[in-house]
């Protein structure tokens, strides 16, 4: 995945095509409302490897809007770009990014929080223990 501006498509790899047409269906999006799945965006954390940087990103996908398409979700805290090993979690509307580490840097207990309604990032309470 490319890195674009959050209100532009996100240009998804071929080999990546059938899993995503499984979650832009129809059925997808009527299966979440028959069993009242409010939130209905999908969020991939992954990393992108443009200009050499490989860094971590996290994406969102509308599957209810006319456009349906993946988009970048702008500013991760810096201390997360160069991470590995991060685990995320959905949590009402909000995204959390828990852990991780890098290469000159050991596990740790950060815990971020990306609010959907506000678009901004700001720290939560820390781990209890530091994971990767």
């Amino acid at each position: 995945m490319n890195e674009t501006n959050s209100e532009e498509a996100v240009q998804i790899q071929q080999t990546h095509t059938p899993l995503l047409v499984l979650v832009c269906s129809e059925h997808w999006v009527s299966y979440r409302q028959k069993h009242n799945l409010a939130e209905s965006w999908i969020y991939v954390l992954c990393r992108d490897k443009a200009d050499r940087l490989e860094r971590a990103c996290l994406y969102v996908l509308d599957p209810i809007s006319l456009k349906r398409c993946w988009k970048l979700v702008p500013s991760l805290p810096d201390q997360c770009l160069k991470r590995k090993g991060m685990a995320f979690e959905v949590l009402g509307n909000k995204v959390c990014l828990l852990g991780g580490c890098g290469w000159f840097e050991d596990a740790t207990d950060e815990v971020y929080c990306y609010d959907a309604s506000g678009n901004t990032w700001d720290t939560a309470a820390p781990l209890s223990t530091a994971r990767l």
